[in-house]
């Protein structure tokens, strides 16, 4: 692709409520699209709760020169001085689970997470829960903490065994922490 095939993308970052019927249906078709963003988190149903229950909602959202939508980032300013310097968190805080970009069908590699932060103004957002395989170009999400998505397709000691050696002290907290709930409550088992 040269450079003059590339795709342009025209930003607007709107309240949900104040979003098209147009963008609303788009967002959800991306949604049903999107196999590892099966969760209502990325929902414009939960981002207008969130902004009905009173936080500060946001969704920045990509058009192509056709005015299609190519992607959409619903995120939420953090409250105070915070929101103002261009801090940012998932939509609902701590009670939501999921966030990032969420793009429709489009050629791959065109649009990242960082284009979206750039053209939501936020210099900074905080977030812990990530899809599996996030979608666009994965380089700009630096140091991103595990959350409860993680690989274990070598199988759970193999797993345990590499995170205990690269978190020496969040390993033995876990193990800590195993030891209490079994000595207050009993075995603990994970069954998946």
């Amino acid at each position: 692709m040269t450079l003059s095939d590339e795709p342009h993308y025209q930003f607007e970052t709107k309240r949900p409520g104040e979003l098209t019927e147009a963008k609303i249906v788009a967002w959800a078709r991306a949604l049903d699209d999107a196999v590892d963003y099966d969760s209502a988190f990325f929902s414009y149903t939960f981002a207008k709760a969130a902004q009905d229950a009173g936080f500060d909602v946001h969704v920045t959202t990509a058009c192509n020169d056709a005015g299609e939508l190519a992607g959409l980032f619903a995120f939420q300013k953090n409250p105070g001085l915070e929101g103002g310097l261009g801090l940012g968190q998932r939509v609902g805080g701590e009670m939501s689970d999921y966030s990032g970009p969420l793009l429709a069908r489009q050629p791959t590699g065109t649009l990242s997470p960082s284009d979206f932060f750039e053209a939501s103004g936020l210099k900074r957002f905080e977030i812990d829960h990530v899809p599996a395989r996030p979608q666009g170009r994965g380089e700009d999400l630096v140091d991103a903490p595990g959350g409860p998505v993680t690989s274990m397709a070598s199988g759970f000691d193999e797993w345990w065994a590499r995170f205990s050696e690269e978190k020496k002290s969040r390993a033995t907290d876990l193990a800590r922490r195993r030891r209490k709930i079994e000595r207050e409550c009993g075995d603990l088992r994970f069954v998946l």
